[in-house]
């Protein structure tokens, strides 16, 4: 596990991405640069990548990876992308397997719910079952991944109910649990990207 302070100097000293892109974070969407430059950093070895969040909209990481010619299992329980395919990720793991990276970005504890569905993390009241199946996922994650994989997990740090929630520490402490080492911290405020790396 990894200690508050040590984690948070790793982010003071982040690499920062250009803010400007076309994105909306009251929507659960995410400066598309945050992938680009996962895909340009690590992407030599990366051809199949599973997403277990997908968007509900188009989805611009499938755009993305389609240009590099890498395949995306995105997973959504309520797309209107046609490529996106209907399971819950908590339960589900991808695909064909092993995949080489996954791209870690659910929706965040509290946010707007996205669909009706009551296994939809956007939905879920009680930070106790979030944290559960945010670990049921990642335990899928991790075991789905071939030797070496990479995953890319996307938090943020906000204030709820007079508390601060700072949800990257909390998903990066649940992925070092899993035999995964951090291995840069990098990010477009408010959101963080964490890369570990499979033990």
């Amino acid at each position: 596990m990894i200690q508050l302070g040590e984690y948070t100097m790793m982010k003071r000293q982040m690499v920062q991405l250009d803010p400007n892109a076309d994105f909306d974070t009251r929507k659960g969407q995410v400066n598309p640069k945050v992938t680009e430059y996962f895909l340009d950093k690590y992407g030599a070895k990366i051809s199949l990548i599973w997403e277990p969040f997908g968007w509900i909209e188009h989805n611009q990481l499938i755009d993305l990876c389609e240009h590099r010619r890498k395949v995306v299992i995105s997973y959504c329980l309520g797309s209107a992308d046609k490529r996106s395919i209907v399971a819950d990720s908590t339960k589900i793991a991808p695909h064909p397997l092993p995949v080489d990276a996954v791209i870690f970005h659910p929706p965040y504890f509290g946010s707007t719910a996205f669909t009706t569905d009551s296994q939809d993390l956007s939905n879920m009241t009680s930070w106790k079952q979030y944290m559960a199946n945010i670990t049921a996922c990642a335990e899928l994650a991790v075991a789905s991944l071939a030797p070496s994989g990479l995953v890319c997990v996307v938090g943020r740090s906000y204030p709820k109910d007079g508390e601060k929630i700072r949800l990257d520490w909390h998903f990066a402490n649940v992925f070092l649990g899993l035999n995964m080492e951090l291995v840069e911290v990098y990010g477009s405020l408010p959101d963080v990207a964490m890369v570990l790396r499979k033990k």
